[in-house]
């Protein structure tokens, strides 16, 4: 599908319900990057200033638009605490265990 159907769960705002169970798994991956990559202060508050918007964004994005920010903050996240070929990895891990559990798109699009 090359258009967006407006009227898909894409486009929906989050429940209540799903905005809690995002602000839990954004808790635990930002303990998970602290602990698990060598940050300093300064890269740590970065990490938490991204966290902390895409919480912040869930109550005034759609769910497409929510997971379209994520992923960019994702890869700014990435490139602050220095990805790189042997940790690169664990981090994609992370990411990948962060979206399991709830559906933000519909497939087949």
């Amino acid at each position: 599908m090359l258009f967006i159907d407006f009227d898909s769960p894409a486009v929906e705002e989050f429940s209540n319900t799903e905005i809690k169970q995002i602000m839990q798994k954004l808790s635990h991956l930002e303990n998970e990057i602290i602990n698990n990559f060598t940050t300093v202060e300064q890269q740590a508050n970065e990490i938490r200033n991204k966290i902390d918007y895409l919480e912040n964004a869930l109550n005034r994005l759609s769910k497409m638009d929510w997971f379209h920010t994520a992923v960019g903050s994702f890869v700014t996240i990435a490139s602050a605490i220095g990805i790189n070929d042997s940790n690169s990895a664990l981090f994609l891990q992370m990411i990948k265990d962060f979206f399991s559990g709830f559906k933000l798109l519909i497939s087949g699009a």
